[in-house]
Parts: C-alpha cells; structure tokens; sequence
C-alpha cells in the first residue's frame, strides 16, 4: 500500500493520489506536489468547494490568495505545478480549467560565493565548534569532515548527507552518488586532501559504540546514535562556523550565506582553477556541468556570468587565451579574400 506524505479530505482527494502514485511510477519526485496539495486541499475545504473538477473562478481566488502570502518565485512555481496536475486530470477524461503559464519572474538572488580566505577562516572554525550541552543523538562529530567534503566535491547537502558506507570507496578515490536531483547516478572525485579527511573521520567514527556503524547499508555521515543527520542540524552548525570565522551572515531571507553556497563556491572556485591553467572558459563547461550533476549545460553557465562578476581578472585571462584564435580567424579571413574568384 502507498504510504502518503499527508492526508486530503476535499472534493479533489482522489485526484491528488492517482497524480502522486503516477509521478512515482515514472520515478520522479512527489513531495513539492504533496506539499502543494496539501495546501490546495485545505483552501477547497475551508471554501466548502464539493466539485470534482477545478473551475476557473475557485483556481484565480486560490492563485489571488497565493500571490499574496508568498513571492513571486514561488508563484510561479506553483501555478506551473498546478498547471502540470490540471493537464493530468483533463487527460484522463475530468475536463477542468486549464491555467495559462505566467511569465517567469527574474532571478534577483545571488549566492554567497567565499573567496580563499574565507575557507580556510571557516574550515578554522567549523573544527573549532563544541557542544555546550551533552547530548545522546550529538551530530557535531561528522561536521568537519561533511563541510570540506561539501566545498572539495560541489555535490548537494541532501545527496552527502543520503550517503551510504558503501557509496564511499577512499581507496579508488570516488564517491558514488544514487539519490541526486535529478535522478541520475553519477560520480564524484576524491583528491587527496580529501581522502586523508575521510580517512581521519572514519577512524573516530569506528570509535562510536553503536553496532553496525560501519555496515556497507550504514549511513556513511551518522550521528552518536549511527541514525541520519538531519539537514537542518548541518545548517545550524554552519551558521555557527560562518558567525565565528568572521563572516557577514544576513539571515535566512537576505542572502545567508547558508549552506549551499559551498556549492556555488565549489563550482566557481574549479572554473576559476581551469581558466588560470589556460582553458577556455565555454570549453571547460561541459566538463564542469558533468562535475555538478547538471541535467544541462545550461544551468552551468550561470556560474561563468558569475565569476566574471567576482573575479574580473576573468575577463582579462579569456581575452588571452582566445587571442590567438582570433588572430588566426583574422589571418583566414583575410587571406581569403585576397584570392582571386
């Protein structure tokens, strides 16, 4: 039987379901629909809406309400969800309106990318980190080691923290990534700095008194007690370490920085390697969006924008390395049309 993340008690209950047990059939990812749903669900029921289908007039009060509780980020996102759900149900025969997709509105947040400086003052002080208090289930024992694997790797925080012991092989250097974004499998590198980190952590880890913690099934970072660490117990952690390194933190809803910027800073950090060993910028894209887990190298992209913006030194090391092309395209060009027709 298919467990649900929530319960829905509207007119629309059966719909919701039979959408969610088709999403996880094709192997994709329910739980933003759910928690749409279940939002959706509670607005038909307080409007007391008993139809089995969705009118236009109950869609734009819904829409109305949303846009103004949250951003228009979120908006969007949402009325393409519906959009996506609503299509569903009318192909299965339950004719319903049909919102128009609304534009997408312009990306306005820019991430925290640290400069050097700031990772070596974090990676102090994520090691400086202590408990104030005891505690049974005490995570702080991974966080180190999670923080440089973050930062060296640039895959997400969800994808380490779902990390199993036998995802993780230090001795060929590759840690295996199953549950990704985008469902994908994919590998990530380990250098050598890295492996040593790895290899320090393991070594207190096995030192934990919990049967099994080091089964191949096992969660590779586990707290005290060998359980998950939550995500939400890294972020803390983290804002901890960004707050003692010295690091302007502006809170949750102006820029963090929060945790995934060590992404933003990984990816723009191995662009800004390759272009100073000579590579050029577009060139070493697909190479990166592969390192990323990007389903396309447009997404990857956004980061060379970005480290022309922090590093302007970019520009000048680009014009460098395409010098030479362009002066080969002139020198063709020009002998071509010193040719006789």
């Amino acid at each position: 039987m298919t467990e649900y993340p929530y319960v829905y008690r509207s007119s629309m209950r059966e719909y919701f379901y039979a959408f969610l047990d088709y999403k996880t059939s094709v192997k994709q990812k329910t739980f933003h629909y759910a928690f749409l749903f279940k939002q959706f669900d509670t607005f038909l029921t307080h409007r007391k809406y008993e139809k089995t289908y969705i009118d236009k007039e109950i869609y734009n009060e819904w829409l109305e309400e949303r846009v103004a509780k949250v951003s228009p980020r979120t908006v969007y996102t949402e009325n393409s969800n519906m959009h996506v759900f609503l299509v569903y149900i009318t192909k299965m025969g339950n004719e319903c309106y049909i919102p128009p997709q609304r534009k997408q509105p312009e990306k306005t947040y820019i991430p925290h990318v640290f400069s050097h400086e700031e990772m070596n003052a974090l990676f102090i002080a994520v090691d400086g980190l202590r408990l104030k208090n005891r505690c049974t289930r005490n995570d702080l024992h991974a966080v180190p080691a999670l923080i440089r694997l973050l930062y060296s790797t640039g895959i997400r925080v969800g994808e380490a923290l779902n990390l199993r012991n036998k995802d993780v092989d230090i001795k060929s250097r590759v840690i295996k990534l199953c549950k990704t974004k985008n469902w994908r499998e994919r590998i990530a590198p380990i250098n050598e700095s890295l492996a040593g980190v790895l290899e320090e952590y393991l070594y207190y880890r096995s030192r934990i008194p919990v049967e099994g913690i080091g089964q191949p099934d096992g969660y590779f970072f586990c707290g005290a007690k060998g359980q998950k660490i939550p995500s939400n117990v890294v972020g803390f952690w983290f804002r901890t370490a960004v707050r003692d390194a010295g690091i302007p933190y502006y809170g949750r809803s102006d820029g963090g920085p929060n945790i995934h910027c060590l992404r933003h800073t990984a990816c723009v950090h191995v662009l800004l390697k390759m272009v100073k060993s000579g590579q050029d910028p577009y060139c070493c894209l697909p190479t990166l969006s592969t390192f990323m887990g990007h389903s396309d190298v447009i997404h990857t992209e956004y980061y060379l924008h970005l480290t022309e913006e922090l590093f302007p030194e970019i520009i000048q090391l680009e014009r460098k390395i395409s010098s030479g092309v362009n002066e080969v395209i002139n020198s063709a060009f020009k002998g071509y049309g010193d040719e006789e027709c």
